[in-house]
């Protein structure tokens, strides 16, 4: 192999390998999921062992067209809001339905009465998920009036749930003049959380 194309798959190896430092760090500060750093460490995994091959082959050519799709890995696997249910605790009734949340009652109702049972009166502290079917998530948020149910395509990031947990907050907060009693007028409410559903699908 030419000194040239030496240094060209040593440099390839040197910059992925400062990628693989990135989302591990990525990992370490909540900002992606478990489900998206396996997938994004796996690509960047796999350039290493081209580059690898490409020093052991002298065949510079095996790198070639290898970066630049992290992107498209990163997406793929990224954590989407795809629709919201929202449970009144007091009266023990969903109040509303937020995007497409096509999910069976019956395929998550005991773990969410598990949570319901379990869930502390305090905004902000608690939140439980659970995988589902076709690789989807269910997060479960508690706040002292209301229980939220946040379907995701993917595995949510720390990041993510934290959002959801203070969108959460922030519904409470609005609609409390509404939500502190036996009936609620469900028309009347505010929904942050319409924002980050109608940001998703504006994505796409």
């Amino acid at each position: 192999m030419q000194l040239r194309s030496r240094t060209k798959v040593a440099e390839f190896k040197a910059t992925t390998q400062a990628k693989i430092d990135g989302v591990l760090n990525e990992y370490a500060a909540g900002r992606i999921s478990r489900e998206q750093f396996d997938a994004v460490y796996a690509h960047y995994a796999s350039q290493l062992d081209l580059a690898e091959a490409a020093l052991e082959e002298s065949n510079a050519g095996l790198i070639e067209g290898a970066a630049g799709k992290t992107v498209g890995v990163r997406q793929s696997w990224l954590g989407k809001a795809r629709g919201v249910l929202i449970y009144h605790r007091r009266s023990r009734q969903f109040l509303e339905a937020l995007g497409s949340f096509d999910v069976q009652r019956e395929a998550f109702i005991e773990q969410f009465r598990r949570t319901v049972a379990s869930a502390p009166g305090k905004t902000g502290v608690f939140f439980r998920k659970e995988s589902i079917e076709s690789g989807r998530w269910l997060l479960y948020t508690a706040g002292k009036h209301t229980l939220v149910v946040t379907l995701f395509g993917h595995e949510p990031s720390p990041a993510q749930i934290a959002v959801m947990q203070r969108l959460h907050g922030d519904f409470e907060t609005a609609n409390q003049h509404l939500i502190d009693g036996e009936s609620i007028a469900a028309a009347a409410l505010a929904f942050p959380f319409r924002v980050v559903i109608q940001r998703q699908i504006t994505k796409e």
